[in-house]
């Protein structure tokens, strides 16, 4: 619970259920995956737009925010519920769910606006960042998931990406760099898949030093 991360195991019902977190807060993010047989990433929560039991990601595509009722449809300080969906509750199905909820001084999720400029936003997460995940939840054009982190990049910019959607390469680009501060990150590309002007952004990011 210091940490904010719990990892869950499950076998689906087929049918709404509830299964426990412990946690002790409700989760921001609820990340969940068939185990037993092929399925999507079912990527789920209450930040960037995220609705349980509404709006949700794919983590194994570029898309944007998609309407589904039946995934993750709730989330309390004790549990989450599922509905009859596959993904996250196939009859007799094994899966797996990482919850995530925010630590003081350890992690932060939320979203930032883009602006299109090379003087980007500056998010205040109160610790050094270490690892950086990014995604556009307005586009599926300018979509693409993005991880950064502090040893690739152990100063500033900050700009090797690894793709989680993708198998691609490692690659660098000046427009899709950030900054990272003593007490957060500024966006410093205008890549579209980081910073188009008015598309919100995703983000995940853990410290360096908790």
């Amino acid at each position: 619970t210091s940490a904010g991360f719990s990892i869950v195991t499950y076998t689906g019902t087929g049918s709404n259920a509830t299964v426990g977190h412990g946690l002790g807060k409700t989760p921001n993010i609820v990340l969940c995956k068939k185990r037993s047989a092929a399925g999507s990433w079912s990527f789920n929560g209450n930040v960037a737009g995220l609705v349980y039991g509404n709006k949700k990601l794919l983590l194994q595509t570029d898309g944007a925010l998609a309407t589904d009722y039946n995934e993750v449809t709730a989330a309390s300080s004790t549990t989450f519920s599922v509905g009859n969906s596959g993904a996250t509750n196939g009859s007799s199905a094994t899966q797996v769910a990482y919850c995530f909820v925010e630590a003081v001084g350890f992690s932060k999720f939320g979203s930032y606006e883009g602006n299109g400029s090379a003087d980007g936003p500056f998010i205040n997460t109160g610790f050094k960042p270490a690892f950086l995940i990014i995604k556009n939840v307005d586009s599926s054009t300018n979509g693409n998931w993005r991880m950064y982190d502090n040893k690739r990049d152990p100063d500033n910019y900050v700009f090797t990406r690894l793709f989680p959607h993708a198998t691609s390469a490692e690659s660098t680009a000046t427009s899709d760099a950030f900054d990272f501060y003593s007490n957060g990150f500024k966006v410093r590309g205008t890549g579209a898949n980081i910073n188009t002007n008015n598309n919100t952004y995703l983000y995940m990011v853990f410290a360096e030093s908790p």
